[in-house]
């Protein structure tokens, strides 16, 4: 009497296979895994076919007629063709290499750990206290981990998830503290005078720096004429008239001029 599926077994979606990618997740792997006994295994080896695609329909149609006596057999021939598509081993080393970077906050170094860990079976909670101590830059975190060792990896990220706020608060006081003083730094900073503008006009006060300031900067300047005195102190010369009687800071004219 053929043996008949039993009731509380779910039978598995039947995805396809192409010849790429991990072949553990093929029919034959599902099957294994889902309580299915070695009859019912055997039984379905008919719709095998129908789950290959591509060049694994070719390799199954190329199999030599009674070579195959059992699903065990035909799931070996199957693995042993698709070897090299299934992923080397992980070792702890990424784990041990994960380690937070400069600025990184808390919550993302623990996120990318949870994603390495998970890459690497049978892993103890003691190595991965190990490496999240030494991958973490987070003091508190590491104080925590040598007094109190967690039991399983659920334990060890529950403690790591305590910090997350501590680590975002510190970080926006820091912030803070930065712009307050960059806002003092910047208040200490001299200030330009007003008649200073972006070429840099010195200060009125001088009348000759404003002249020779003018004499640099500035084009087509209509100059007076000279000076019609008939006795001139020939030892004060107004460097805006090119002449002697009076000093060049004390000359109304270019004083007009100016303003």
């Amino acid at each position: 009497m053929e043996e008949t599926i039993p009731y509380n077994m779910k039978l598995p979606v039947l995805a396809t296979f192409n010849g790429e990618g991990d072949p553990r997740g093929s029919y034959f792997q599902i099957y294994s895994h889902h309580g299915a006994t070695k009859r019912i295994r055997h039984n379905s080896m008919p719709g095998i076919p129908n789950t290959l695609t591509s060049t694994t329909q070719r390799w199954y149609n190329k199999l030599k007629p009674g070579s195959i006596k059992s699903f065990a057999s035909l799931s070996t021939e199957f693995l042993n063709r698709y070897l090299t598509n299934i992923p080397a081993k992980t070792t702890t080393r990424i784990l041990r290499s994960c380690i937070q970077e400069e600025g990184e906050t808390l919550r993302s170094y623990i996120e990318r750990f949870n994603k390495q860990d998970m890459k690497i079976d049978n892993l103890n909670v003691d190595m991965e206290t190990e490496a999240l101590r030494e991958g973490t830059r987070f003091g508190k975190l590491v104080d925590k981990l040598l007094v109190n060792k967690p039991t399983t990896f659920s334990n060890l990220m529950g403690i790591a998830q305590k910090y997350f706020k501590l680590d975002e608060c510190r970080r926006a006081i820091r912030g803070k503290e930065a712009m307050g003083k960059e806002s003092k730094e910047k208040s200490k900073e001299k200030p330009k005078s007003k008649s200073e503008d972006r070429r840099g006009r010195p200060e009125e006060s001088s009348r000759t720096n404003v002249l020779m300031w003018i004499k640099e900067n500035v084009k087509n300047i209509v100059w007076p004429p000279k000076m019609k005195a008939e006795i001139k102190d020939t030892r004060k010369y107004c460097k805006f008239h090119e002449d002697y009687e009076h000093e060049t800071d004390s000359c109304r004219d270019l004083k007009v001029k100016i303003e």
